[in-house]
């Protein structure tokens, strides 16, 4: 088992290894004095784990309790967040207690965000079980609800006091899942320069897995160390892609997965930095192989269209003002302005901020 220090101003583990679901218990009661935990869960995996976690937590000396909710994104709101809070009263959840958010990037944001608003605030585990979860949500301490206008808007910075990364659960997963969490594997090591561009290109990521995600979750700890609350500017590095990733997950009625709009933002906002001079075609050109061999490049209705250099066409149709309109409820935003985390080279990147009149004139470019 790895272990990996997250120094915030209330220190944690994050444990990265195999058969940890059946060491939850033991691995929980060295972080907690808890006498009850209760295991929020989305009800695809509790069905694989449920029983699993509940067994170890029991036997470590818990007295457990456990709500799972419809699975995907559509649960992401303050519906599910009442029925938590309401059924952690029920079951006489107590300010020393602990939560244990098993699964995917959903449940930890939606149980985290419970555990920092329930009682004014309880602890909480991150047991990730995708791949996506793993390297990018499950550290970090930011949780979060989905609004109307956008995604995220509303939620709090509150850290877990342990994450558990079980590799065994990533077995499990669809492929297309699994997919997904190498879209923010692919944004990490672009901005990180983690060495990974030639196996992610290869389409060779499991020969690898382990090292991958441990590097990331190094990676994103460090970020994360220096600025905990996101106040210093240090951690708008991990929003590359996303500005334009979650406008692609809002316009599709989040029918397209995180992973997959990230990895797609990606590719957009490096065109636009090619368009920008920021970078060069080559780092594009890498980032869509890597894309492409991961399963995560979007096909588009106007893929004949295309012209040369401007593979977006080739791969998204874009919507300019729709997006725009979504970029405006970004809450990293300033003002009038859109900021953006711009790739330069692997390992190296700008922060900029546009106008919507830039905004506008760069994905017309691609767009409709």
């Amino acid at each position: 088992m790895k272990t990996i220090r997250v120094n915030v101003e209330k220190e944690y583990s994050v444990n990265v290894g195999r058969g940890l679901l059946d060491e939850i218990g033991p691995l929980v009661r060295e972080a907690s004095g808890a006498s009850k935990a209760a295991v929020i869960s989305d009800a695809t995996v509790f069905a694989l784990y449920g029983d699993r976690v509940i067994a170890s937590l029991a036997d470590a000396g818990f007295t457990v309790c456990s709500f799972a909710f419809p699975a995907g994104e559509q649960s992401k709101n303050f519906q599910t967040l009442e029925s938590v809070l309401n059924f952690l009263a029920k079951s006489g959840l107590q300010r020393g207690d602990v939560i244990i958010a098993l699964g995917g990037g959903v449940v930890g944001d939606l149980a985290g965000f419970a555990a920092s608003v329930y009682m004014r605030g309880i602890d909480y585990v991150q047991v990730p079980t995708t791949l996506l979860a793993m390297v990018d949500s499950s550290v970090g301490g930011k949780t979060a609800v989905d609004l109307e206008k956008g995604k995220n808007l509303a939620g709090a910075f509150w850290q877990p006091i342990s994450v558990i990364c079980d590799l065994d659960a990533l077995e499990t997963l669809p492929s297309e899942v699994f997919a997904e969490g190498l879209g923010e594997v692919i944004k990490t090591d672009a901005i990180a320069g983690l060495g990974f561009s030639e196996v992610l290109a290869g389409g060779n990521i499991e020969t690898r897995l382990e090292e991958i995600i441990t590097a990331c979750i190094e990676y994103k700890s460090k970020i994360v160390s220096e600025d905990e609350l996101d106040k210093k500017g240090i951690r708008n590095v991990l929003n590359a892609g996303h500005t334009i990733g979650h406008c692609i997950e809002k316009a599709s009625g989040y029918s397209i997965p995180h992973g997959k709009a990230v990895a797609n933002g990606l590719l957009i906002e490096a065109a636009m930095a090619v368009k920008l001079r920021l970078c060069k075609e080559s780092l594009l050109e890498t980032l869509q192989a890597e894309v492409t061999a991961c399963g995560l490049l979007m096909s588009a209705e106007n893929e004949s269209s295309a012209s040369d250099g401007d593979f977006v066409a080739a791969s998204l149709v874009v919507d300019p003002d729709r997006w725009i309109e979504i970029m405006t409820h970004d809450k990293k935003n300033a003002g009038d302005e859109i900021s953006f985390i711009l790739p330069m080279d692997f390992g190296n990147y700008v922060e900029r901020k546009l106008s919507r009149v830039e905004v506008r004139e760069l994905l017309g470019r691609f767009g409709k």
